[in-house]
């Protein structure tokens, strides 16, 4: 994720319904999430909220964040190939799952927390100047361009807000290509609505290079940190949501 603004100047508009534009070069190195799906705050009202955290707070965010970082990794790596034109093998190249807990708990800056995480934002922000952020960026991008090989365990994510506003969300879901390994998070939506983002995803899985990951989280306008011991718990669920 990222704290520019996500209409990066230089990145075309989608053309179609499923197509997803590809940004020019300093644009794609400077992104931190497909900006075509995906941006750093969630939708308005949730924009306001200021949804930036170092990590979980309290003991029942602290409790649940190893189920929510073993979520992501579990089937995630990516193993080497013989040829480069090969796809790499991915155990669970998708997985979907729910963040529950009352309001007040912390949920939204919880999953916040969890894409900035991954995406090593406090990382790339405490790096002593732009010289050192931009070697880090070209590891990150040489990394993603050589994707044939083994992927390593601290790999660096995407992870952003699903782009919920989207009609054709889930034909752009389909014809998506992950660069790197993504959290997607989302607010659940309405069930035959969800059931066309699940069938866009399987899609995806079947011919992705890089592991899938949405994390839904309940209707609701979030409010304050309230009750930071109250329980979170993090329910999986099936791919399809058939079943």
């Amino acid at each position: 994720m990222s704290n520019h603004d996500p209409q990066v100047p230089g990145q075309a508009a989608a053309a179609g319904p499923g197509a997803v534009a590809a940004p020019g070069w300093r644009p794609a190195l400077l992104a931190r999430y497909a900006h075509a799906l995906m941006g750093v705050q969630p939708p308005a009202p949730r924009a306001a909220l200021a949804l930036h955290t170092v990590g979980p707070v309290g003991g029942a965010q602290q409790a649940v964040w190893p189920a929510l970082l073993a979520w992501c990794a579990d089937g995630a790596r990516t193993g080497a190939v013989v040829l480069p034109w090969q796809r790499p093998s991915i155990a669970r190249p998708l997985a979907v799952a729910r963040l529950d807990g009352p309001r007040g708990s912390g949920r939204h800056p919880l999953a916040q927390a969890l894409g900035e995480h991954l995406s090593r934002d406090a990382a790339l922000a405490a790096l002593p100047g732009r010289g050192a952020q931009l070697a880090l960026r070209l590891r990150v991008k040489a990394a993603e361009l050589c994707w044939w090989r083994a992927a390593p365990d601290d790999a660096v994510w995407d992870a952003g807000w699903l782009r919920t506003d989207l009609p054709d969300l889930a034909a752009r879901l389909a014809a998506w290509s992950p660069r790197r390994p993504t959290l997607l998070l989302a607010d659940a939506p309405a069930p035959q609505v969800l059931a066309g983002w699940i069938d866009g995803l399987r899609a995806l899985a079947a011919h992705t290079r890089q592991p899938v990951r949405l994390l839904l989280l309940p209707q609701g306008a979030p409010g304050p940190l309230e009750a930071p011991d109250a329980p979170i718990t993090l329910q999986h669920l099936p791919d399809d949501l058939r079943g």
